[in-house]
């Protein structure tokens, strides 16, 4: 019997390397300590937790409502889990690398001054997995979290025959030049902006360790000259959840097989 699947968000942060210049992403390395993948490059995310969608999280998102989340969202069981998903990889994303996307008021997206980062990576080191101190700490700086940001572009589910399986939603978000990434060396050890042809080279080359789900994306991603066209076009796409089905070969190796595939019915 299949390994039940855990909820997951994934956040992609895209900006254009230079100005009219293509887009780039923020990558992090896993620790080799971690139960999952470990010492792999992924984009910053985890597990969706209760309090992803509780109605403290929730209020902290005026700029997307739990309906609206759920029309996009259509396939998860209640609106406000839906929201939950964008929540959660806002917060993650936080816990991992440091990055906050919020706002304060109408300002647009929030950008720390000196003292404010201090803070921030203060209030980090306190979370420590703690989602509730998380969400306290955001209402009392009067921060709403960016979900409004966020575009939902893909829905991944690992194979049947994993022992740790996740139905994880990718989200991206377009972020300015100036935001700077800081690993937490607890989960993540390294964090890198990476074209996504230059991560599928160095992949191809065996100097990145690379997730089968991730390196699709990172291909599905490539297509878009700027981050500004991969909104817009990310903004219209349908989702469909991509189970992937896997044959292990005589020698051991193993074979993907994905939905768009020929012979995936067969295996």
């Amino acid at each position: 019997m299949p390994v039940e699947c855990k909820d997951a968000s994934t956040l992609v942060m895209m900006r254009d390397r230079t100005v009219g210049g293509s887009p780039e992403l923020l990558m992090v390395r896993r620790s080799q300590r971690a139960g999952f993948a470990p010492g792999a490059f992924v984009f910053p995310g985890g597990v969706l937790e209760e309090a992803d969608y509780s109605a403290h999280a929730l209020a902290l998102s005026p700029g997307l409502a739990p309906r609206a989340a759920g029309s996009v969202l259509e396939d998860v069981e209640s609106p406000a889990k839906a929201l939950g998903f964008l929540i959660a990889a806002i917060r993650e994303t936080f816990e991992e690398v440091g990055i906050l996307l919020a706002n304060r008021g109408e300002d647009g997206l929030w950008q720390p001054s000196a003292a404010e980062g201090e803070e921030l990576e203060s209030v980090r080191r306190q979370v420590g997995g703690r989602s509730t101190v998380f969400f306290q700490w955001v209402s009392s700086a009067g921060l709403h979290l960016a979900t409004e940001r966020l575009v939902y572009f893909a829905h991944w589910i690992t194979p049947e025959s994993r022992p740790k399986r996740f139905d994880t939603r990718f989200f991206l978000a377009a972020v300015p030049g100036s935001v700077s990434a800081k690993p937490d060396f607890h989960e993540i050890t390294e964090a890198h902006w990476f074209l996504p042809r230059e991560a599928m080279e160095l992949h191809e080359r065996k100097h990145l360790p690379i997730l089968n789900p991730t390196l699709r994306n990172l291909e599905f991603l490539a297509r878009f000259s700027s981050t500004a066209q991969a909104v817009e076009e990310l903004t219209k796409r349908e989702v469909s959840a991509v189970l992937p089905r896997i044959m292990t070969n005589p020698d051991k190796s193993e074979t993907i097989f994905h939905p768009w595939d020929t012979n995936y019915e067969t295996h």
